[in-house]
C-alpha cells in the first residue's frame, strides 16, 4: 500500500517555514521535487548564509553564486558568501546590484592579488534596506575617490571593513552616510593614516592591524561613543592622539601580541597611556625576565580596569630554569586604584602563571573577579589544589573571587596563535 505524501497536504506557508529551516544546498534541491515544490524556494526571502552552523557549505564557486541567484529571483534577506575572486565575479555582482538585500550582506574573497569592485549600486539602491555590512578583500571606489561609495546606507548599524582598498577620505564620506551606524570594525585598512569619524550614533570601534602608522586619531566628533579597541596598534607612535575625558567612552581597550615580541619595544622611557582601561597580552611564562617586563608593562596603564593574559607555555610545569622574580609593586598604579577584573586564557598551572596570578590577587586591592580559563582537563582536587597556591599570600581585596573555567581551545590551535602573536607586527 502506497504511503500517504502527508507533507504536500500542508498550505504553502508552511512548507516555506520547513524549507527555511534547510541548508541552503538542501532547500535548493527541493524544487526538484515536484511542480508544487519548485516554486516554494524562489517565492521565499532568500538566506543564503554560509556563516551558519546549519549551513554543509562554507564556499561557493562564481558559478554556483550565479546560479543561486539566477534560480531564486525573489527578495533577499541575508547574502553572505565566501568565494574567489576571477572570473564570473564581475557578472554575479552585477545581478546583485539589481536585488534589494533587506538584513545583512557578507562579501568575502579569499586574500589574492586581485580586489574586485563593488558595483555602486550594489551599496546603494540595492543595499537601502541594509542593516548589517561585511566586505573582505575587495575595493570600494576608485584610488583617489573624495565621494563615499555609498550614496546613503538609512539602517545600517553594523559595519565591517577587513582589507578592503578604500581611499581615506571616501572612507570617511562613508561613515558620513550610515546615520544609524552603531559598530564599525576596520582590520588592514590600506593608506589609512587620519581616524577622525563623524558620527553622532557610532557607539564601539574597533581599529585592528592598520598597514601604515596612524597620523591621527580623534574621538571629538563621535559624541555618543562608548567602547574604543586598538589591535596591535602602536599608539605611542600616534602624533595626534585625542580620546578626551569624560563623555560617553567607558572602555579604551588594547590588544598587543606577547610579552617578548619582536615588534614590541617595552622600555621604561615609554609615556604611561592613562586613557586605556582594558588590556590584552599573551606570555610564555618561561623566565622570569618575561614576568618583570609584564609587571613593567602594567604601569604604563596607570587606570587599567580589566586585563586579559594569553598563556602560552607548552612546555614543563616546574622551576627549572624560571629563575628568581622580585617584582616592585608601588610602581603599578592600577593595582591601587582600578584593577578590577583579571582573566588567563589557557592557563596550565606553571610555575611562572600561578606566580603572576598570585601576585596580581595579592596586590589589586579593588580585586573583584579573577577567572582561571584553564587548558588542563584537572579534577576537582587539583582545581582546589591550584587555588590554593595562588591564594597562599591572600586577597589585597575582601571582594575577590576566583573562578575556574575549562578552555576548550586545542593545544594546536593555541599553538598557531602563539605563533602569530610573536609575528605580529606593531604599527
Amino acid at each position: 500500500m502506497e504511503e500517504e505524501d502527508r507533507i504536500s497536504l500542508l498550505p504553502d506557508c508552511l512548507l516555506s517555514s520547513i524549507v527555511h529551516l534547510l541548508p541552503p544546498k538542501a532547500a535548493a534541491r527541493t524544487m526538484l521535487l515536484s511542480r508544487r515544490w519548485s516554486r516554494i524556494w524562489p517565492s521565499m526571502p532568500l538566506d543564503l548564509n554560509l556563516d551558519s552552523p546549519d549551513s554543509d557549505i562554507r564556499f561557493l564557486t562564481a558559478g554556483s553564486i550565479s546560479s543561486i541567484l539566477s534560480s531564486h529571483r525573489g527578495a533577499i534577506r541575508r547574502f553572505c558568501v565566501t568565494t574567489l575572486a576571477g572570473v564570473g565575479t564581475h557578472a554575479w555582482l552585477q545581478t546583485l546590484a539589481e536585488r534589494r538585500i533587506d538584513d545583512s550582506l557578507a562579501l568575502r574573497w579569499a586574500p589574492d592579488l586581485q580586489h574586485p569592485t563593488l558595483p555602486r549600486a550594489l551599496l546603494g539602491s540595492a543595499g537601502v534596506s541594509l542593516r548589517r555590512l561585511d566586505l573582505h578583500c575587495c575595493r570600494l571606489g576608485t584610488p583617489n575617490a573624495t565621494r563615499s561609495p555609498v550614496p546613503t546606507m538609512p539602517r545600517l548599524d553594523y559595519l565591517y571593513l577587513s582589507n578592503v582598498i578604500i581611499s581615506e577620505e571616501a572612507l570617511h564620506r562613508m561613515i558620513e552616510a550610515c546615520p544609524l551606524l552603531h559598530e564599525l570594525r576596520l582590520f588592514m585598512i590600506d593608506g589609512l593614516r587620519r581616524i577622525v569619524f563623524r558620527s553622532l550614533t557610532l557607539a564601539i570601534m574597533n581599529i585592528s592591524m592598520p598597514r601604515l602608522p596612524l597620523d591621527e586619531f580623534s574621538i571629538r566628533e563621535t559624541p555618543n561613543l562608548e567602547s574604543v579597541t586598538f589591535e596591535y596598534v602602536d599608539l605611542w607612535r600616534i602624533p595626534a592622539l585625542t580620546v578626551g575625558v569624560g563623555g560617553k567612552v567607558r572602555e579604551l581597550g588594547l590588544k598587543l601580541p606577547v610579552v617578548d615580541s619582536p615588534s614590541r619595544n617595552i622600555v621604561p622611557n615609554k609615556s604611561p597611556l592613562p586613557f586605556i582601561t582594558s588590556l590584552d597580552f599573551g606570555m610564555e611564562f618561561t623566565a622570569s625576565g618575561q614576568m618583570n617586563k609584564a609587571i613593567q608593562m602594567l604601569s604604563l596603564f596607570p587606570c587599567l580596569c580589566r586585563l586579559e593574559i594569553g598563556c602560552f607555555n607548552f612546555g614543563a610545569m616546574n622551576k627549572h630554569g624560571f629563575g628568581e622574580w622580585d617584582p616592585v609593586a608601588e610602581t603599578v598604579i592600577c593595582l591601587k586604584k582600578h584593577l578590577q577584573h583579571v582573566l588567563f586564557k589557557g592557563f596550565c598551572g606553571t610555575v611562572g602563571e600561578v606566580e603572576l596570578a598570585r601576585y596580581l590577587i595579592a596586590r589589586a586591592k579593588l580585586l573583584t573577579f579573577m577567572e582561571i580559563n584553564h587548558s588542563v582537563d584537572w579534577s576537582l582536587d587539583e582545581i582546589s589544589r591550584q587555588k590554593d597556591l595562588i591564594c597562599d599570600r591572600g586577597k589585597a581585596s575582601l571582594f575577590a573571587q576566583l573562578y575556574f573555567t575549562r578552555n576548550m581551545i586545542s593545544r594546536d590551535t593555541r599553538r598557531k596563535k602563539a605563533a602569530f602573536l610573536n609575528s605580529v607586527a606593531m604599527i
